[in-house]
C-alpha cells in the first residue's frame, strides 16, 4: 500500500492541476478508509475543474457513501447549474 500512495501523490505532484490526478488519489484513499483524505482529493479536483462530470459524480457518489445525502444533492445541484 505504501508502494501505491507513494505513486498516487507523485502522480499528483506531477500534475498538481489534474482533476485526474486528484481523483485517482482520493479514490485510493477511500479504499484505504481515509475519508478525510479521500474528500479533500475529491474536493480538489471538483475546485480545479468544477464542470468536470467526473470530478461532481466522485464528490456526490462520497457523500451518498457517507451518508451525507443532502451535501451530495447540493454537490449535484451546483454541478448542474454551471
Amino acid at each position: 500500500l505504501q508502494e501505491a500512495e507513494a505513486a498516487f501523490k507523485r502522480a499528483v505532484e506531477l500534475a498538481p492541476t489534474s482533476p485526474s490526478a486528484h481523483l485517482a488519489v482520493g479514490n485510493f484513499y477511500w479504499t484505504s478508509n481515509r475519508i478525510g483524505d479521500a474528500e479533500a482529493a475529491f474536493k480538489e479536483a471538483r475546485r480545479l475543474e468544477p464542470d468536470n462530470p467526473l470530478a461532481n459524480r466522485a464528490l456526490a457518489t462520497f457523500y451518498l457513501a457517507s451518508n451525507r445525502a443532502a451535501t451530495s444533492a447540493v454537490t449535484r445541484s451546483a454541478s448542474c447549474s454551471q
